[in-house]
């Protein structure tokens, strides 16, 4: 209820009783700017350029929050509790870049299930003193607040990554790491994806180096961190202008195909989910090594694919492999990589500087992905930024 005095809030019980709740307020730091299109067509082309900031503003959000999430994490493992995320949509694709980072660098074996099969999946095994990382852009995700609510039944603690200040999630949670990245109009993520993993790569470099893990790497990641939002600043202009070349290449066919190996799987999902779900265009990802058993077979002359080259030797060499497996069967594939690397394609995204470590390249290598699938949008005659039957907060089962 708003009154002329102030704001008055119920809860409704499942009988229909009205109960009150105190609310501290919170001040927001967003700006009427940020939920305004400004000089761009779309929220969404907006957003993806403001991810430098974005991304800047997480990594401050990160320095204030992160000690507490550490020390939670910690405690979760010195008393022999497991790391289970679970999200949804993009935020799940995000927790597999937090999956593979905590093992490679802490040395923790973490779980990442999808939140509408958390209570089928990871309820059967999940014991007190478990931690659930539940990571929600809005906070306020159906499926997340029932995983969290039936792992905090089982006696496990809550880490949320959100990014609205006050949300249910962020209440309910016994720690908040708070991404900061503003106001997100546009229903597919973009600067919000981008800034989880930011979150989740300096979260788990700084838990690597307090547990004297990851050796240098760990070091050399934080060291390199803040500069990704000049990375990614350095090169908009440039990925965009190569979007709108490519873009006939994607939309002339009803298929396209991600492929990705390592800390990048995570990215050719995401590539894959932002082109299907703005332009209506069928896209799937993929590991590289299991494009033979079965997916191949959807590859005929000019199928459009698209290869996220690792940096990584051994994962390239085996990338590579597979590029030339789809061109032999006449793919015309895009590639993603950092400069001074050489792969067999029709096209290229150069989207990191040489030297990048691995670990860090999700959020350079998604942003050239991005572009594609909102060029591709705005070339069918699509609406970017409200994609039919889909919805920015999905607060039903």
């Amino acid at each position: 209820e708003i009154t002329p005095e102030g704001v008055r809030i119920w809860v409704v019980g499942p009988g229909g009783e009205m109960t009150p709740v105190e609310r501290e307020p919170r001040e927001v730091d967003w700006t009427a700017s940020m939920a305004d299109k400004g000089p761009y067509d779309h929220f969404m082309l907006k957003e993806i350029y403001e991810q430098p900031s974005a991304i800047e503003r997480t990594l401050s959000q990160a320095e204030v929050y992160s000690d507490r999430a550490i020390d939670l994490l910690l405690s979760t493992i010195d008393s022999g509790g497991r790391v289970v995320f679970a999200a949804a949509g993009t935020s799940y694709h995000a927790s597999l870049v937090g999956k593979y980072l905590l093992a490679r660098l802490a040395g923790i074996q973490a779980e990442s299930y999808v939140a509408s099969e958390f209570e089928d999946w990871a309820i059967p095994h999940l014991r007190e003193g478990d931690l659930v990382f539940a990571i929600s852009q809005s906070g306020e995700t159906a499926d997340v607040l029932m995983a969290t609510r039936a792992a905090r039944k089982l006696g496990a603690k809550v880490l949320a990554m959100v990014n609205v200040p006050g949300s249910t999630l962020a209440r309910e949670a016994d720690e908040v790491l708070y991404m900061g990245a503003g106001p997100e109009v546009g229903v597919a993520a973009t600067k919000t994806y981008t800034s989880q993993v930011a979150m989740l790569t300096y979260l788990t470099a700084r838990l690597a180096l307090r547990l004297g893990r990851g050796g240098s790497r760990a070091g050399e990641i934080a060291d390199w961190l803040p500069e990704i939002p000049k990375i990614v600043e350095a090169r908009l202009e440039e990925m965009d202008r190569l979007s709108k070349r490519y873009v006939d290449e994607v939309v002339s066919h009803h298929s396209v195909f991600f492929l990705g190996r390592g800390i990048n799987l995570a990215t050719s999902l995401e590539g894959a989910l932002k082109l299907k779900e703005i332009s209506y265009i069928h896209a799937e990802g993929f590991p590289g090594g299991e494009y033979k058993h079965g997916p191949l077979a959807l590859i005929s002359r000019d199928t459009p694919a698209v290869a996220i080259l690792p940096r990584e030797d051994r994962l390239r060499r085996l990338m590579v492999g597979n590029i030339m497996e789809v061109r032999a069967r006449g793919a015309k594939v895009i590639v993603v990589k950092a400069d001074g690397e050489e792969a067999p394609a029709e096209m290229e995204f150069p989207a990191a500087p040489e030297g990048l470590p691995e670990e860090l390249t999700p959020i350079p290598f998604i942003v050239p992905l991005q572009l594609l699938a909102y060029r591709s949008a705005v070339a069918l005659g699509r609406d970017p930024d409200k994609p039919r039957n889909l919805a920015k907060s999905v607060t039903v089962i």
